[in-house]
């Protein structure tokens, strides 16, 4: 079964309307309790009732990426991201979302152009808890070594979200392998995917969606999770390619100039 790897919850008219679109979250399974402050990047992502839904990062001081199913037909008013803390039930600061947007030509079945950007209402303020990730500048090569943080289940009998952020090391394939791997009833992979393969029982899961993969080598931001085949199955978990839309990140991000004319 094919799965996003978020809560993938539509707010139609109201914060108290919601629907599903046919698919599940998902959460690291096979990984470790991540170390305070060492990913200053990750924020959570929190609606009413529900609390996390998806991760994302820090781009800049007003601006986080994410995955475009995690916000698609969301009222942004109702979602807060939190920064600042590892754990779940305590620290970090909540800030509210202001725009949420969505890439243009985000395929909801498909799970293509799966990338979106939250605004927030007031500016991050940066410390050794709270950092921007820097995007990666190119597509990642096969075998590049990763790293992947989240708060998604653990596997896909839990029903609770663990309190401690969790990390797991990925090693990317290629398109080719993934998709020689994948089931052929799969989605298509594109080029502006990235995929990882770990061995059964390691990978992401439920509510891992919108999370950064990490370049091991540079701490660049090279892919932001998607979806998969739930949980830890030795499938390939899918990512969107953030190199792939560097340019439509940075130019939604970018804060808006004032002219004050004088008479």
């Amino acid at each position: 079964m094919l799965v996003c790897f978020c809560y993938v919850l539509i707010a139609v008219v109201s914060a108290n309307s919601y629907e599903t679109n046919g698919f599940l979250d998902i959460r690291i399974v096979g990984g470790s309790e991540a170390p305070d402050h060492v990913f200053p990047h990750q924020i959570s992502i929190q609606i009413p009732k529900l609390g996390h839904i998806c991760s994302g990062s820090i781009v800049t001081k007003k601006c986080i990426l994410t995955a475009a199913h995690c916000v698609y037909r969301m009222d942004p008013g109702i979602m807060t991201v939190v920064a600042g803390t590892s754990t779940l039930s305590s620290g970090g600061t909540r800030y509210a979302v202001n725009q949420a947007i969505h890439h243009e030509a985000y395929d909801t079945f498909l799970k293509t152009n799966d990338v979106a950007v939250l605004k927030l209402s007031q500016e991050l303020v940066f410390d050794e808890k709270i950092q921007r990730i820097s995007l990666s500048k190119v597509h990642p090569s096969p075998q590049t070594q990763c790293t992947l943080t989240g708060w998604g289940y653990t596997s896909t009998s839990s029903n609770e979200l663990p309190d401690n952020l969790q990390q797991i090391n990925l090693t990317t394939i290629s398109v080719e392998q993934c998709r020689k791997v994948l089931p052929s009833n799969s989605r298509p992979i594109t080029y502006n995917q990235t995929c990882t393969l770990a061995p059964v029982g390691q990978g992401a899961c439920v509510r891992d969606s919108g999370a950064a993969l990490i370049n091991n080598a540079n701490r660049e931001l090279v892919g932001v999770v998607s979806w998969g085949y739930p949980c830890g199955l030795g499938k390939p978990d899918v990512f969107t390619t953030v190199y792939g839309y560097k340019d439509w990140i940075e130019e939604k991000c970018k804060e808006p100039k004032y002219y004050f004319i004088s008479k």
